[in-house]
């Protein structure tokens, strides 16, 4: 990666050279972002962490509730004095979260059943409580849920919550680099998901329910 995207945006280089020139022309910054939900890691998971370690019982992934407090942005843009706002467009980020959760469990080797079938042996229930991204001189973006397991008889077998973290250098105020840091944040909150002793017990047949339900 060059130096000038490592450390500063292009953007801001050319603006010193014009304003020095006496040329003005910085392109003015949007009043907003949008961004479509689309799924674009640029990380994959550690396979190494828990392969052959999974139990044989089949998933079925709940719909995902948005329980974010601001359920409007997805993130902002802190470059300036006045913060840019970022929405989200397309897919809602509870069935992004959703939708890549599933994808990835899949990948990891978990027994991934149908949404609409009955008969799975564990639901995976999410709420999802953070999906943002802050825009610096870098992109971080951070995935927050609480996911319970229930079996098929409804009963809580482990709840606990779980996060993902991404940071990287891009261009300013581009879509894709925040497709880039939401997708690898969810990588790494399932990551840390399939890694937890207590979702991992929970998914054994033998799994039993959790007390004070």
């Amino acid at each position: 990666m060059s130096g000038v995207i490592r450390h500063g945006r292009p953007w801001a280089a050319a603006c010193v050279v014009l304003l020095a020139l006496g040329t003005g022309g910085c392109f003015k910054k949007p009043s907003s972002v949008v961004v479509p939900m689309k799924f674009r890691p640029t990380s994959q998971l550690d396979m190494n962490a828990f392969a052959g370690d999974l139990p044989e019982t089949t998933v079925q992934v709940a719909p995902v509730t948005d329980a974010r407090d601001n359920k409007e942005q997805v993130g902002e843009n802190l470059e300036n004095k006045a913060p840019i706002p970022v929405y989200a467009s397309g897919t809602e980020p509870a069935q992004f979260v959703h939708d890549a959760t599933r994808d990835l469990l899949t990948r990891a080797g978990v027994k991934v059943g149908d949404d609409a079938a009955a008969g799975a042996d564990r639901v995976l229930a999410t709420d999802l409580h953070h999906f943002w991204t802050k825009e610096t001189n870098t992109y971080e973006g951070e995935v927050r849920a609480t996911v319970t397991v229930r079996d098929a008889g409804g009963r809580q077998l482990w709840k606990g919550t779980v996060n993902g973290t991404a940071e990287r250098f891009g261009r300013s105020l581009k879509a894709e680099n925040y497709q880039e840091v939401f997708s690898d944040s969810v990588v790494k909150m399932v990551e840390g998901l399939l890694n937890n002793p207590g979702f991992r017990a929970a998914l054994k047949r033998n799994a039993q329910p959790t007390t004070g339900q």
